[in-house]
């Protein structure tokens, strides 16, 4: 291979180093990052037992008080922190059992790591849990002394700070790389979630439009843009003002025009109720008129018929008075 494929190589390398260390660093946050431990430190200024200030640290989520291992990592805490001259706590305790100090990840500290202990005597029955001191030195001091610490979140994973700096879901694949990942309707975009048209329109109040990356929002005619908001403009105020004097001057002239249909109806209803009373009003009349003289008539034929009779029949003698004398 060429030297300059190598020097591509090595190009894309750094390239990539360097924005994995900027993510770990947006993910610390206002926490300081150590890329050689990558880890987040912070300095923890209220006094307090070791107890006290482990928990403390231990509030942030991994966090925990400090390994010191390296005299590299020493200086850069100093430095970082501006570390003064007092005390503070870090993560290494006495344990009586095993007859050693061990850091809070279980490491032991033997002879042979590195240390930075301030006499040779390095710890005694009444002092169990160790300080740094004075920039520079170890010290064992009694669990209960008040002193501020030294705390950080030890091996970063990269979703367990600040949810990697993902909008929404951060996937760990491995100690520096995550992965992060989008709810349906969103357009993910590196650490970015996009909003799109598909998850509740956008948030748009009228005409959403995806875009590359995005989504744009926009109104129907007779409106206007506020954000992602839209309202009537004057146009559309002014004519909807004249129609809806137009909608009610027509539904009043719909209700004049029943009105007067109801009243001619009722009226024309009650002429024909009083033409139709004065009709059977004269039939009756006619009826009855027609039935006198029918009556009348009758009586008459009743009584030429009794006449005929009379006549036709022959003269009938009357029997002689009885109690008139005989001459």
């Amino acid at each position: 291979m060429s030297s300059s494929h190598y020097n591509l190589r090595t190009v894309s390398f750094l390239v990539w180093t360097m924005a994995v260390l900027d993510e770990a660093r947006a993910i610390c946050g206002d926490l300081k990052y150590y890329e050689t431990s990558n880890s987040c430190y912070w300095r923890r200024d209220k006094a307090g037992s070791f107890e006290d200030v482990l928990r403390v640290c231990q509030e942030k989520e991994g966090g925990t008080l400090s390994f010191i291992k390296s005299k590299a990592e020493l200086d850069w805490i100093k430095d970082s922190l501006k570390i003064g001259y007092g005390s503070y706590w870090i993560g290494l305790k006495y344990h009586y059992d095993k007859e050693i100090f061990v850091w809070l990840d279980g490491d032991h500290l033997t002879k042979n790591d590195f240390s930075m202990w301030s006499r040779e005597d390095r710890r005694n029955d009444k002092e169990d849990c160790v300080a740094l001191k004075g920039k520079s030195t170890w010290t064992p001091s009694k669990c209960a002394d008040r002193h501020p610490g030294i705390c950080a979140i030890p091996g970063v994973d990269m979703c367990r700070v600040n949810n990697g700096g993902c909008d929404h879901t951060c996937i760990t694949n491995g100690r520096l790389n995550r992965t992060c990942k989008c709810e349906p309707g969103y357009k993910p975009s590196g650490t970015r979630c996009l909003t799109t048209c598909d998850k509740k329109n956008g948030g748009c109040d009228q005409i959403c439009t995806n875009l590359g990356d995005s989504r744009n929002c926009s109104c129907r005619r007779g409106f206007d843009m506020d954000g992602v908001r839209c309202h009537r403009n004057a146009q559309t105020k002014t004519f909807g003002a004249i129609m809806a004097g137009l909608i009610f001057g027509s539904l009043l002239a719909c209700v004049l025009l029943l009105c007067c249909v109801w009243a001619f109806r009722e009226e024309d209803s009650s002429m024909k109720d009083k033409s139709s009373d004065e009709s059977l009003s004269q039939g009756s009349k006619r009826s009855v008129a027609k039935s006198s003289m029918a009556k009348s008539s009758m009586k008459h034929e009743d009584h030429d018929e009794f006449e005929v009779d009379r006549k036709a029949a022959p003269a009938v003698e009357s029997p002689p008075d009885q109690s008139s004398p005989v001459i």
